[in-house]
């Protein structure tokens, strides 16, 4: 287990529970999923709403990898447009 800073809106968490066989995804809805258990017991209305809106950015983090493990990101260098002549090579810097 790694303490994490102690204050209102924080706790001990089990790094060993989010085990690196879990995708992304997965690994965000087990942290959501503590997070709600969380703010269920705690009587603090405060720290209560701050364990929610965390429990909803990792849901939504999840939902996000989910899209991204969907979609194969291929970056391909522009073409240059006609008439615009390649970049020069900055001072110190050799073009091998």
């Amino acid at each position: 287990m790694r303490n994490e800073p102690q204050g209102n809106a924080f706790a001990v968490i089990d790094v060993k529970r989010h085990s690196p066989r879990m995708t992304q995804a997965d690994q965000y809805r087990s942290r959501s999923a503590d997070l709600t258990a969380k703010a269920r017991t705690e009587t603090d209305p405060t720290v209560k709403a701050e364990y929610e809106a965390l429990a909803l950015g990792y849901r939504r983090l999840a939902e996000q990898a989910d899209r991204n493990s969907q979609t194969d990101i291929v970056y391909e260098t522009p073409r240059r447009p006609p008439g615009v002549p390649p970049q020069q090579p900055r001072p110190g810097e050799s073009d091998e």
